[in-house]
């Protein structure tokens, strides 16, 4: 079991929060073993919402808190120190959580609602990826990004089991290998394998690219 923190983000304004000027949150913990992505995804048929929740809070320093005097008028007595449940901005929400829990996964909500995965999940948890005991020589790979570079027309790799980040999500058919820094999945027509490579070569070449 471990301990996920949840952060629901409010604001004043339309969805979205288009325009808004502040922002709201509130945070409150959940035990469990399932992985965070996961949770993230389905948080409305989990049953999270009767939970006791806490308000975030920061602190302020001298230039804001003579902002917060001259916008909240006379008899505020805001100064350097003091804590405000007012947040100038998204991510000044999920730096301030991230802080606060710096060794818990974390998803971030925006009015209950969650958004976008790769901005609203923070994950501390490592991940063993499993080798499957499988290889595949590259043919015809079309990825493109700095993580697909080691991924070149004829080179071997091992094939590892689906992340636990994947294993919930819909994709499309291929297998999960490591790209420079983390696992990035090859698609069927992309790859062959390594059984299939040594039936083509036969006793005509060679299969120097196996490692």
């Amino acid at each position: 079991m471990k301990t996920i923190i949840i952060v629901n983000v409010t604001s004043y304004t339309d969805i979205g929060a288009l325009g808004a000027e502040h922002f709201y949150a509130k945070t409150w913990t959940m035990d469990t073993d399932k992985n965070v992505y996961y949770l993230a995804e389905n948080l409305n048929t989990i049953g999270i919402w009767d939970k006791d929740k806490e308000r975030l809070m920061r602190k302020i320093d001298a230039t804001e808190a003579k902002y917060l005097n001259k916008k909240d008028g006379r008899g505020s007595g805001w100064k350097a120190g003091d804590e405000t449940e007012r947040f100038n901005s998204l991510e000044q929400v999920r730096e301030t959580v991230s802080k606060l829990y710096p060794e818990n996964d974390i998803i971030v909500l925006r009015a209950n609602e969650f958004e976008q995965e790769h901005l609203n999940v923070i994950c501390r948890t490592t991940e063993e990826y499993k080798k499957t005991g499988r290889k595949i020589e590259i043919r015809g790979f079309q990825g493109f990004s700095r993580e697909f570079v080691n991924l070149k027309e004829g080179s071997i790799h091992e094939v590892i089991e689906t992340p636990k980040r994947y294993e919930h999500k819909v994709l499309q058919s291929g297998v999960w290998v490591m790209g420079v820094t983390e696992p990035v999945l090859v698609l069927t027509r992309e790859y062959i394998n390594v059984d299939q490579v040594k039936h083509e070569v036969g006793e005509k070449g060679s299969f120097s690219n196996v490692k």
